[in-house]
């Protein structure tokens, strides 16, 4: 339920979490008066989904509390998860960490600060993947921040630049959601276009 623009119904989430219907009802109910989450209506049905970007960030902050007291705690991580999934509207887990440190290494960006930096106005290993570096500048957003990824304990791209480059992705096809959780699968294609173009093993 982290991801942006991604509404689920109370029955689904119910079933992520583990948990009766009326239980998942009575506490969705509690969020939406607390103005965590929001209700969209599609038909007779309603679909609940974060209300902002700093909810879902807080989220993230409170899953790295188990990551925090020691390894074993990690344990009961789901694999897909801890492979590649959405941290709100980037990618994390093992993918987002090596996405951003090949756009490192290739030279693409530079760590600065708690932020990531361009290394030019328009880095070649960007373009290439069909990015458009002015539109997502002028993001009412952080550009380009580092967010300490939780289940890696090292930093992955968010910010506009991380949620354009993961939505490029889900444009070509290069990456899937999971339809059970914020998982995320990559596609064969996917697999061959980002060794290619970012050296990058998935």
């Amino acid at each position: 339920m982290y991801s942006l623009g991604q509404a689920l119904p109370a029955s689904e989430l119910a079933y992520r979490a583990g948990i009766g219907n009326s239980s998942a009802s009575e506490h969705l109910a509690l969020l939406e008066r607390a103005g965590l989450v929001r209700v969209r209506c599609c038909g007779r049905h309603p679909y609940y989904e974060l209300t902002s970007e700093t909810i879902a960030r807080t989220l993230e902050e409170l899953a790295r509390i188990p990551s925090a007291l020691g390894k074993e705690h990690l344990s009961s991580i789901p694999e897909g998860l801890r492979k590649a999934r959405f941290c709100y509207d980037d990618l994390a887990g093992e993918m987002g960490v090596k996405l951003t440190d090949a756009l490192v290494n290739i030279g693409a960006i530079l760590p600065r600060g708690q932020d990531y930096i361009l290394t030019s106005d328009e880095p070649e290993p960007l373009l290439s993947l069909g990015l458009d570096l002015h539109a997502l500048r002028q993001k009412k957003r952080c550009f380009a921040r580092q967010c300490l990824d939780w289940s890696e304990r090292r930093p992955h791209v968010a910010g506009a630049l991380g949620a354009g480059i993961a939505n490029r992705l889900l444009e070509l096809g290069w990456i899937a959601r999971s339809r059970d959780d914020r998982s995320v699968q990559v596609a064969d294609i996917g697999k061959t276009e980002l060794r290619e173009r970012l050296s990058l093993i998935c």
